[in-house]
């Protein structure tokens, strides 16, 4: 099974959420919790790939569609830090 990872765009504030934004951002809290689950998923044998969408430019619909377009993927999720619940 082939797994996609999706890291939400964190916004600078946590409580103004900008949905158009298309800037990299690097200042984020990284929820532990996805990377706990991709260890658990490859120590099962699946394969897993993470898209951290804070370290690409453009607007985020493109970017999974981009990701997502030859249909490699048997699931696809995402998850996150409970203060980011906006994003």
């Amino acid at each position: 099974m082939k797994v996609l990872i999706i890291l939400t765009r964190f916004n600078e504030s946590p409580f103004i959420y900008d949905v158009n934004s298309t800037k990299i951002n690097y200042r984020y809290l990284m929820p532990m919790g996805l990377g706990y689950i991709s260890s658990v998923l490859k120590q099962y044998g699946h394969s897993v790939d993470i898209l951290n969408l804070n370290h690409y430019e453009g607007y985020i619909k493109d970017i999974i569609h981009d990701k997502m377009k030859n249909g490699e993927y048997n699931f696809a999720f995402t998850g996150g830090v409970s203060i980011y619940y906006p994003n």
